[in-house]
């Protein structure tokens, strides 16, 4: 619904909300409703995993993918084409940390508890519509990134340097040499579970696409 803030006038000036106040502000207040109005309407089956769901699932996928995103886009600006190098990297940290918070909250809140008996069929998919949304959002980031490069500097080769680093970073990704990496730095810390395979399977299936597009 908040998409409807693209038609409001703010003036010559500013003309249509962009955004940051159509993305950031329509979500702080679609959650600002969904944790406080929603449970007075409706009776929810456990109001406590309701609430310790929200930070996990939508909470990083969307809010963090705003913060991102809009850093990403502040820093680009200042640092010019090259900072596209590290574009990529900083996608799949968002992946990883958001995958990383859903199996832990999916597995200590929900299999370790009693809750699990209650909202079973509905709940049991929720790690891979999050782990699903965490890699789509990020894909389309970087599609934005290399289309909106090159089509507001068309002479300019720089958007041409995101593509190229997103390649690479999708092939140490997908043959899981940044899991190996990562393993040897931190130890069964960093091991790949199911959550992770189940992400690496998205990335085959949302990945591919629109960089051979591209």
């Amino acid at each position: 619904w908040y998409w409807s803030l693209h038609c409001l006038y703010l003036g010559e000036k500013y003309q249509y909300p962009g955004y940051v106040l159509v993305y950031g502000l329509g979500h702080i207040i679609a959650i600002a409703v969904g944790d406080v109005v929603v449970p007075k309407l409706l009776t929810p089956i456990d109001l406590d995993y309701g609430m310790k769901s929200g930070p996990p699932s939508l909470g990083i996928a969307l809010v963090g993918f705003f913060l991102i995103t809009s850093g990403l886009a502040i820093a680009k600006h200042n640092l010019g084409a090259w900072f596209g190098l590290a574009v990529p990297v900083f996608l799949s940290v968002y992946e990883c940390l958001g995958t990383l918070a859903i199996g832990r909250f999916f597995i200590k809140d929900f299999v370790l508890k009693e809750v699990r008996t209650k909202m079973r069929r509905t709940q049991e998919i929720l790690p891979s519509l999050v782990i699903t949304l965490l890699h789509f959002l990020s894909e389309g980031a970087r599609s934005c990134v290399v289309l909106a490069g090159a089509a507001n500097h068309p002479n300019d080769r720089g958007w041409m340097l995101s593509l190229a680093s997103s390649l690479v970073c999708n092939v140490i990704l997908r043959t899981q040499w940044m899991d190996k990496c990562l393993f040897l730095l931190f130890g069964d810390y960093w091991r790949m579970d199911n959550f992770s395979r189940l992400l690496m399977q998205t990335k085959f299936h949302g990945g591919y696409p629109p960089i051979v597009a591209l």
